[in-house]
């Protein structure tokens, strides 16, 4: 009886979509210039969102990384800012065969403000890759009808690697538009522009486009 009720509640609250991406720009670095098709599914159990993402490489037809996640929210210091942490176990194989496993916490915070979203995120590297990644972030959208939406974004990332030059490594703009095929499933595309900040050629794409489609269930 415990279990069915574990299994209820991760089901009453599961979101799976799946993208496909020009390119695979991670962070502002770019790990694939191979298009691909970028599934994720998630649920949540007791406030602790869990999930997995992968990237199928359509040149290759291999999985070069596949994901696993826990984040779970925190008690609120400030009115109106919500906190969360994160664990990501980042795994590779395909394309990515032969690099380590590379495990992450990140402290997030995001609030509003004049009708967009500001959020900030700091992520350490502990175990594998030896670094540090700062992001900050502005989001919104509007409604252009009432079955479709309008999204916008900027995004500024700060890189710090291990023996590598450090500093604010790209900042990138993106739109995008999603529309609702039912009451639980949406499609979307979106087009980012990413530019390089103080560290001379970080960004290699200077573009990506993503279509998506997904939804909760």
């Amino acid at each position: 009886i415990m279990a069915a009720g574990l299994v209820a509640q991760v089901a009453s609250a599961v979101s799976a979509n799946v993208d496909y991406v020009s390119s695979y720009v991670f962070r502002g670095a770019t790990l694939s210039a191979d298009p691909a098709l970028q599934p994720s599914i998630e649920g949540e159990v007791c406030g602790v969102a869990v999930g997995t993402w992968g990237s199928f490489n359509s040149d290759t037809s291999t999985f070069d990384e596949i994901d696993l996640y826990a984040s779970v929210g925190l008690p609120s210091l400030i009115e109106g800012v919500d906190l969360s942490i994160g664990l990501t176990e980042y795994t590779y194989s395909g394309a990515f065969a032969g690099l380590e496993s590379d495990t992450e916490i990140a402290l997030s915070a995001s609030t509003e403000a004049y009708g967009h979203e500001l959020g900030v995120t700091y992520a350490d590297y502990v175990d594998g890759f030896d670094a540090t990644y700062v992001e900050f972030g502005v989001s919104g959208g509007y409604d252009l009808s009432e079955s479709v939406s309008a999204e916008y974004g900027y995004t500024l990332g700060h890189w710090d690697v291990e023996g590598v030059e450090s500093g604010l490594a790209y900042h990138a703009v993106s739109f995008g538009v999603s529309t609702a095929l039912n009451d639980s499933t949406s499609i979307g595309a979106s087009f980012t522009v990413l530019e390089n900040a103080d560290i001379e050629d970080f960004v290699d794409e200077d573009s990506v486009f993503v279509v998506s489609i997904g939804g909760s269930y």
